[in-house]
């Protein structure tokens, strides 16, 4: 479903990146910044491509790097189709992600696996976005009003609280006398994406419901989520409990407005809806646009460990039964499912309980979990076992 967006996107982008110089047998960095593409994809180039030391002035063709994008170039250095079409491509998926999880997207982007971030650094990241603003000018004036000596790095920590702050700011004005103009300004990036050039979407006009998910569960409004969960139980009564059915179920503008806006009867029901696995395919989209990894070598390494041990492990999902992955959800992860789901992903990246154990701890100091709670106890007995078993 997203994939098809994407590549649309791409595609089109890139026909108007090609507009004014498709005649020319060379372009430089300059002739795509003078072209008809995008605002968001020029300032993307302009923050994570050009490389501003003066001393460069040789126009060539550009290299490969380690940089977030992959590529350092010059206003005036000469590049190819394929290395456009690879900076649009990294363009693109970056905002799509921004679009339908911004909050996930932000953090991502501007901090990567570090724990904290030059604020310099945070200001340039945050200059490509366009829309949200309710989230850029949160960290940005957070950053304004900080005295000067402590205007050097801002943590991780501190931007998620901000980011969660704002949404609760949010989550109340949204649902405080709700109308249909505050829906459609809440929900309008999302059709954007499927309607290029809107001013405003019509009330026929739809959406997969996955966009709709994502965008709610990147802010854990779960109370409006389950609201619409309810709503699709009503209309799809023979649908099948994968939730990627529930996803490329499009769903009109005027019933996202009667949900939110309670025209619709919600009652106490048995939700159909799953938890998505992490491995659902708009989790791939930020990765591949700013990690280039090596796919191959990583395919090799698991045959050769799944060839030692002889036996393949479990998944960690699968040692806990649903009531204590609601609980865990609850009180180790603020009620957050895609974070639970992110951190299952990144213990399966652990090759010992030592480094299982580093990760707890981290996560347990920035949710500030009590240790000694029956669940928590239970969480970690688990992963112990799950780790260490032979």
């Amino acid at each position: 479903m997203f994939t098809n967006i994407i590549e649309k996107k791409i595609k089109s982008e890139i026909s108007k990146s090609l507009v004014n110089i498709k005649s020319k047998k060379q372009f430089t960095i300059n002739d795509v910044l003078l072209s008809n593409v995008s605002e968001f994809t020029k300032q993307f180039i302009k923050v994570e491509i050009i490389n501003r030391d003066d001393n460069i002035t040789t126009p060539e063709i550009g290299t490969l790097s380690d940089t977030a994008s992959g590529l350092v170039l010059n206003l005036n250095s000469i590049i190819n189709t394929d290395i456009l079409n690879r900076i649009i491509d990294k363009s693109v998926k970056l905002q799509f992600n921004y679009t339908i999880r911004p909050k996930w997207t932000l953090i991502n982007y501007i901090f990567g696996k570090m724990e904290s971030a030059p604020v310099d650094s945070v200001r340039n990241k945050l200059s490509i976005f366009q829309f949200y603003r309710y989230y850029l000018d949160t960290i940005l004036n957070y950053i304004k009003d900080r005295p000067v000596q402590d205007n050097i790095i801002i943590t991780k920590s501190r931007v998620k609280n901000l980011l969660e702050e704002t949404d609760t700011i949010i989550h109340d004005k949204l649902l405080t006398n709700p109308s249909s103009i505050k829906v459609k300004n809440f929900f309008l990036q999302l059709f954007r994406i499927k309607y290029d050039d809107i001013s405003q979407p019509k009330l026929n006009d739809t959406i997969p419901f996955g966009f709709i998910r994502i965008f709610l569960e990147d802010k854990t409004f779960y109370g409006v989520l389950d609201r619409f969960m309810q709503f699709c139980n009503y209309l799809y009564e023979d649908i099948s409990e994968k939730e990627s059915l529930y996803d490329s179920k499009e769903i009109q503008l005027k019933d996202i407005i009667k949900v939110i806006t309670g025209q619709v009867k919600v009652e106490e029901a048995e939700m159909k809806y799953i938890t998505p696995d992490i491995n659902n395919d708009y989790l791939f989209l930020l990765e591949d646009a700013f990690e280039e990894k090596k796919k191959k070598t990583t395919i090799k390494t698991e045959q050769k460990d799944k060839a030692q041990s002889g036996l393949e492990k479990r998944e960690i999902t699968d040692i806990f039964t649903k009531t204590e992955i609601e609980k865990v959800q609850k009180k180790i992860f603020k009620n957050n499912k895609l974070l639970l789901y992110e951190f299952f992903e990144l213990l399966k990246n652990c090759k010992n309980w030592d480094e299982a154990t580093e990760k707890l701890k981290t996560l347990f100091e920035n949710n500030d979990v009590k240790l000694y709670d029956e669940d928590v106890v239970n969480f970690v007995d688990k992963l112990n076992n799950y780790f260490t078993e032979s």
